[in-house]
C-alpha cells in the first residue's frame, strides 16, 4: 500500500508542477513584454527559460533527490534579491549612469525572480505535502478496508505417524526414495539422501496421515512393504547408564558398574540386547606449541613460548553392548573405545580383539530368544553385520527393534 500512495503522490506533484510552470511561463512572458514595452533594455528569450528552469528542476529533485527539491527555488529567490539590494550600489558606483530605464528594467527582473521562486516553492510544498489522493487500486497490504475478508485457514493435519521398514532385510534405493517422495509434499527430494544413510528399521517420522498414506503406496508401487504407526506407539529411549564389565551366568546377567559393583538381573528382567560397531567422527584438543626469541632494549635475549589449543577432527570408531530390562535403570550401555577397554566375563577386552568380542556376542545369543536382539548380535561374525553411522541410526534400529518384539508377543 506504501509504495501505490507513493506512486499517487508522485502522479499529484507532476500535475502541480505542470500548473505551476505554465505560472511561471505567464510571469516571464509578462515581464519580457514590460521590458519591451517601455524600453528598458535589450532582453533576450532566455529571461523564458531561466524562469521555467527552476520550477523544472524542483519536479527532477523531488523525483531523484527529494531532500533538496526546495534548492533550485531557493537559488533563483535569493538571486532575485540580491538582484534587488544591487540597484543602489549600481546607481553610486556608476556615478548616476545606471537609473532610469535601466534600473526599472533590472527591478522588473528581480521582481520577476522573486514570483517565480516563490511560486515554484508554493507549488513545490502543495504538491509533496498537502495534495494527496488515495492510490487507486494496487494495495498490497492486507487491510480490511480494501482486501476481501480473510477465509479461515483449514485447521492442519498433525504430523504424529511414521512410516517403518516391514522388513531390515529390504533395501531401498536413493533413486527409489526420490521417486516416490513426489508423492508426499513433507518428503522433499534433498531428504533422500539422509533417509537412505539412515535407514535402519525407521524410514521417516513426523508425517500427516495423507502425506503417510501417500508415501507409502508411492514406495509400494517399487515393491517396498511399510507400515505406519503412530508416534506414540514407538518407545522413547531412556538415557543409558553406562557400565565397565559384564557376565553372563545360566540364569542372569552381571553387571559391574564403574565403582567395581555388582548388579545381578535375572532372565525375566531382560527385555532386549543390542549391539554394533558405530563408526562416526570425534574432535580432539591438541595443545601446540611455539617459542621464538625475544630482545630488550638493552640487547638482552630470552625465550618466550606460546601455546595455543587447535581441534582436530578424528574418525572415530565405537563398539556398543546394550542391554534393555524391566526395571531401573531400565538401559544398560557398554561403550568400548580405542584406549578405553572393558571387561567380558571376567576377561578384558579391547577394540581390536575381534574374536574375543564375537566369542562373547555368540554366547549372549544363545541366552536371548531370536525377536529380543538386534541385527548386530543376531548376524555375528557374518558379512551382514551392520555398521552404524551414528549413534542415531543404532538407536533407531533399537527402537524399531523393540516395536516389533512388541507386535510379536
Amino acid at each position: 500500500m506504501r509504495r501505490a500512495t507513493d506512486r499517487a503522490q508522485t502522479q499529484n506533484s507532476g500535475t502541480l508542477f505542470l500548473l505551476g510552470t505554465a505560472a511561471v511561463f505567464l510571469i516571464a512572458i509578462a515581464a519580457l513584454a514590460c521590458i519591451r514595452k517601455y524600453n528598458l533594455g535589450e532582453p533576450s528569450l532566455w529571461l523564458i527559460a531561466a524562469s521555467v528552469l527552476p520550477c523544472l528542476l524542483s519536479y527532477v529533485f523531488i523525483r531523484l533527490l527529494p531532500g533538496f527539491r526546495y534548492l533550485p527555488a531557493a537559488v533563483l529567490l535569493l538571486a532575485g534579491i540580491l538582484a534587488l539590494l544591487q540597484i543602489p550600489d549600481l546607481s553610486r558606483s556608476t556615478g548616476g549612469m545606471f537609473s532610469g530605464f535601466a534600473a526599472a528594467g533590472m527591478m522588473i527582473l528581480g521582481i520577476a525572480a522573486v514570483l517565480v521562486s516563490l511560486v515554484t516553492l508554493a507549488f513545490t510544498f502543495v504538491g509533496t505535502h498537502l495534495w494527496r489522493t488515495p492510490a487507486p487500486v494496487e494495495f498490497e497490504s492486507a487491510s480490511p478496508f480494501f482486501d476481501e475478508p480473510a477465509q479461515p485457514e483449514a485447521p492442519s493435519e498433525p504430523r504424529e505417524f511414521t512410516l517403518l521398514q516391514r522388513s531390515l532385510d529390504d533395501t531401498i534405493s536413493r533413486e527409489v526414495l526420490e521417486e516416490a517422495s513426489l508423492a508426499a509434499p513433507q518428503v522433499t527430494r534433498s531428504d533422500s539422501a539422509l533417509i537412505q544413510r539412515f535407514l535402519f528399521g525407521i524410514i521417516i517420522r513426523n508425517l500427516n496421515a495423507t502425506n503417510a498414506n501417500a508415501f507409502q503406496s508411492a514406495l509400494r508401487s517399487y515393491r517396498v512393504e511399510t507400515d505406519i504407526v503412530h508416534n506414540s506407539e514407538l518407545m522413547t529411549l531412556p538415557s543409558p547408564r553406562i557400565a565397565r564389565g559384564l557376565r553372563i551366568e545360566a540364569d542372569a546377567i552381571i553387571e559391574t558398574d564403574v565403582y567395581g559393583r555388582d548388579h545381578p538381573y535375572p532372565r525375566v528382567l531382560w527385555a532386549l540386547a543390542a549391539a554394533g560397531c558405530i563408526h562416526g567422527w570425534t574432535t580432539r584438543d591438541e595443545r601446540v606449541s611455539k617459542s621464538y626469541v625475544v630482545r630488550d632494549l638493552r640487547g638482552r635475549s630470552h625465550v618466550e613460548t606460546e601455546t595455543a589449543v587447535r581441534t582436530r577432527g578424528l574418525e572415530a570408531e565405537t563398539f556398543r553392548i546394550e542391554l534393555f530390562i524391566a526395571c531401573e535403570p531400565y538401559r544398560i550401555a557398554w561403550i568400548l573405545e580405542k584406549d578405553r577397554p572393558i571387561t567380558l566375563n571376567g576377561e578384558t577386552v579391547r577394540l581390536e580383539d575381534k574374536d574375543v568380542l564375537d566369542a562373547f556376542l555368540l554366547a549372549l545369543r544363545e541366552q536371548m530368544p531370536s525377536h529380543l536382539v538386534t541385527r548386530g548380535i543376531r548376524l555375528v561374525g557374518m558379512e551382514e553385520t551392520p555398521v552404524y553411522p551414528n549413534l542415531f541410526a543404532f538407536e533407531e534400529e533399537i527402537t524399531w527393534q523393540i516395536y516389533r518384539s512388541t507386535q510379536s508377543q
